[in-house]
């Protein structure tokens, strides 16, 4: 127990003003739009506008990338301080909810707030649902549609969680190897990959059934929800599998 506490101590240090730089600056691009808006309907011929704008997406990257650190950078420094690989794993997890829970509430506090300043200052900016700026993935439009706010935010949260334990993952696997090897491997792999893909739909409907597939899962909340879950659970394993027995220092990156 110590040593979560430690640990979630260590997060919480190295990330406090991390989190609160990006709060302020997204709230502060937020407020610049929503006065753009306002400026626009006044000087707009057209008879009404729209208006939508959320920082899913935004949060999505943003702790996607502390994912990699974690899995990396911050992996090496939390082993100098006690070498407790399962308590380390459980405090990340930890930490990781507690940064969605708090990027899910700046996500509503900014659309309410820049919902409401428009409605103040304008008539005739339209104000479009949420399900229109939390997921714009061409599987998830029509999910969404039928989703309550409670629903599109618990899938966004996982949605979120699972982008960061694969962020995890990518930094724990780049971790256990040399930098040339790391650089080679995440450029060649993603562009291999789609090359096959692109060779494989020349001759084959595999690809129209991956997809087929992706559809079903996610034209309902609960199966798109688990295969979240599932993967999340996945990049966690291999995660740990990469760092259980990693070596910190100079001998860390003894992978290829």
């Amino acid at each position: 127990m110590d040593n979560l506490k430690t640990y979630l101590n260590f997060f919480k240090r190295n990330y406090k003003k991390d989190y609160i730089t990006y709060a302020i600056t997204v709230t502060i691009i937020s407020l610049i739009l929503v006065g753009f808006t306002i400026w626009t309907s006044k000087v707009s011929l057209a008879p009404e506008m729209s208006f939508a704008y959320s920082i899913s997406g935004l949060n999505l990257i943003f702790l996607f990338v502390m994912g990699i650190l974690w899995g990396s950078k911050d992996f090496a420094g939390a082993m100098t301080i006690r070498s407790d690989r399962k308590s380390y794993f459980k405090a990340m997890i930890i930490f990781s909810i507690i940064s969605i829970i708090v990027m899910c509430i700046l996500d509503m506090f900014i659309v309410g707030i820049s919902n409401f300043i428009i409605k103040i200052f304008t008539d005739n900016v339209k104000i479009k649902s949420m399900t229109t700026v939390n997921f714009d993935g061409f599987v998830l439009n029509d999910l969404t549609k039928n989703l309550s706010i409670v629903q599109l935010y618990m899938l966004n949260a996982i949605r979120i969680f699972t982008t960061m334990m694969f962020g995890t993952f990518l930094g724990a696997f780049a971790y256990r190897l040399r930098k040339v090897t790391a650089v080679i491997i995440y450029i060649g792999a993603p562009t291999l990959t789609v090359a096959l893909l692109a060779k494989i739909a020349m001759v084959s409907d595999i690809v129209n059934k991956i997809i087929n597939l992706i559809y079903a899962i996610g034209e309902n909340f609960y199966t798109l929800s688990i295969f979240y879950m599932v993967l999340s659970i996945v990049f966690i394993a291999l995660s740990y599998l990469c760092l259980i027995k990693a070596p910190i220092g100079e001998y860390a990156h003894d992978w290829l």
